[in-house]
Protein backbone atom coordinates (compact mmCIF):
# COMPACT_ATOMS: atom_id res chain seq x y z
CA UNK A 1 0.00 0.00 0.00
CA UNK A 2 1.11 3.32 -0.63
CA UNK A 3 2.24 5.49 2.56
CA UNK A 4 -0.37 8.48 2.05
CA UNK A 5 -3.40 5.55 1.15
CA UNK A 6 -2.24 4.00 4.56
CA UNK A 7 -2.07 7.39 6.68
CA UNK A 8 -6.09 7.98 5.39
CA UNK A 9 -6.79 4.68 7.39
CA UNK A 10 -6.54 6.23 10.79
CA UNK A 11 -9.81 6.32 11.30
CA UNK A 12 -10.39 2.72 10.95
CA UNK A 13 -7.09 2.03 12.92
CA UNK A 14 -8.47 4.24 15.83
CA UNK A 15 -11.97 2.11 15.34
CA UNK A 16 -9.89 -0.86 16.16
CA UNK A 17 -8.02 0.79 18.91
CA UNK A 18 -11.45 2.13 20.68
CA UNK A 19 -13.49 -0.58 19.96
CA UNK A 20 -11.40 -3.83 20.87
CA UNK A 21 -12.65 -4.95 24.34
CA UNK A 22 -10.25 -5.39 27.16
CA UNK A 23 -7.31 -3.60 24.95
CA UNK A 24 -7.78 -0.59 27.22
CA UNK A 25 -5.10 1.97 25.09
CA UNK A 26 -4.65 5.18 25.10
CA UNK A 27 -5.94 6.55 22.16
CA UNK A 28 -4.47 9.57 21.82
CA UNK A 29 -1.23 7.91 21.87
CA UNK A 30 -1.91 5.41 19.55
CA UNK A 31 -3.16 7.66 17.05
CA UNK A 32 0.01 10.05 17.29
CA UNK A 33 1.94 7.04 17.05
CA UNK A 34 0.36 6.12 13.63
CA UNK A 35 0.47 9.22 12.51
CA UNK A 36 3.98 10.05 13.18
CA UNK A 37 5.43 6.47 11.89
CA UNK A 38 3.74 7.52 9.11
CA UNK A 39 4.74 10.51 8.24
CA UNK A 40 8.23 9.69 8.96
CA UNK A 41 7.79 7.34 5.75
CA UNK A 42 6.28 9.66 3.97
CA UNK A 43 9.15 12.40 4.33
CA UNK A 44 12.06 10.12 4.72
CA UNK A 45 11.11 6.27 3.36
CA UNK A 46 9.40 4.50 0.48
CA UNK A 47 6.38 2.91 -1.03
CA UNK A 48 4.67 0.20 -0.20
CA UNK A 49 4.42 -0.11 3.74
CA UNK A 50 2.83 -2.53 5.12
CA UNK A 51 0.59 -1.95 8.31
CA UNK A 52 -0.36 -5.15 10.96
CA UNK A 53 -2.08 -4.13 14.60
CA UNK A 54 -1.84 -7.69 16.71
CA UNK A 55 -2.17 -8.76 20.01
CA UNK A 56 1.33 -10.48 21.69
CA UNK A 57 0.25 -11.31 24.92
CA UNK A 58 -0.73 -8.64 27.19
CA UNK A 59 0.79 -6.29 23.90
CA UNK A 60 -0.80 -4.47 21.76
CA UNK A 61 1.72 -3.51 18.64
CA UNK A 62 1.58 -1.10 15.52
CA UNK A 63 3.65 -3.02 13.21
CA UNK A 64 5.08 -1.12 10.17
CA UNK A 65 7.40 -1.81 7.09
CA UNK A 66 8.40 0.67 4.86
CA UNK A 67 10.72 -0.01 1.51
CA UNK A 68 13.16 2.60 1.18
CA UNK A 69 16.83 2.72 2.45
CA UNK A 70 16.07 2.25 5.89
CA UNK A 71 15.56 4.27 9.07
CA UNK A 72 18.96 5.40 11.28
CA UNK A 73 18.10 3.09 14.42
CA UNK A 74 19.19 6.12 16.71
CA UNK A 75 16.38 6.64 19.23
CA UNK A 76 17.81 9.10 21.51
CA UNK A 77 17.22 12.87 21.62
CA UNK A 78 18.14 14.70 18.34
CA UNK A 79 20.22 17.91 18.86
CA UNK A 80 17.91 21.37 19.13
CA UNK A 81 19.49 22.36 15.68
CA UNK A 82 18.83 18.46 14.04
CA UNK A 83 16.22 18.65 10.92
CA UNK A 84 16.01 14.54 12.02
CA UNK A 85 15.21 12.02 14.58
CA UNK A 86 12.48 14.50 16.48
CA UNK A 87 9.71 11.70 14.90
CA UNK A 88 11.26 8.20 16.13
CA UNK A 89 12.04 9.89 19.89
CA UNK A 90 8.49 11.33 19.89
CA UNK A 91 7.17 7.61 18.83
CA UNK A 92 9.91 6.20 21.70
CA UNK A 93 8.23 8.38 24.32
CA UNK A 94 4.64 7.75 23.98
CA UNK A 95 5.56 4.10 23.08
CA UNK A 96 5.60 1.37 25.63
CA UNK A 97 8.21 -0.05 23.45
CA UNK A 98 10.02 1.09 20.39
CA UNK A 99 12.06 -1.25 17.92
CA UNK A 100 13.51 -0.17 14.72
CA UNK A 101 15.20 -2.28 12.80
CA UNK A 102 16.51 -0.60 9.80
CA UNK A 103 18.80 -1.81 6.35
CA UNK A 104 19.32 -0.60 3.11
CA UNK A 105 16.12 -2.85 1.81
CA UNK A 106 13.77 -1.05 4.33
CA UNK A 107 12.55 -0.67 8.02
CA UNK A 108 10.69 -2.36 10.20
CA UNK A 109 9.09 -0.81 13.23
CA UNK A 110 6.98 -2.28 16.27
CA UNK A 111 5.40 0.27 18.54
CA UNK A 112 3.88 -1.30 21.77
CA UNK A 113 0.52 0.68 22.22
CA UNK A 114 0.56 1.95 25.80
CA UNK A 115 -2.41 1.09 27.93
CA UNK A 116 -4.21 4.19 29.83
CA UNK A 117 -2.96 3.22 32.90
CA UNK A 118 1.24 2.04 31.83
CA UNK A 119 1.18 6.01 29.69
CA UNK A 120 4.69 6.94 30.94
CA UNK A 121 4.61 9.97 33.21
CA UNK A 122 6.75 13.04 32.11
CA UNK A 123 9.11 14.62 34.52
CA UNK A 124 9.33 14.17 38.04
CA UNK A 125 7.29 12.18 40.23
CA UNK A 126 5.84 13.92 43.40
Amino acid sequence: MDALAALKQRTSFMEVVSNHDGWQLDEDAARNIFTELLSNVIRHGASPVSLALECEGVDVNFRLAESGRGFDKAIGLPPMTSEHGRGLFVVSQMAQRLDVDGNPRGTKIVATLPRIAQRRESGPSG
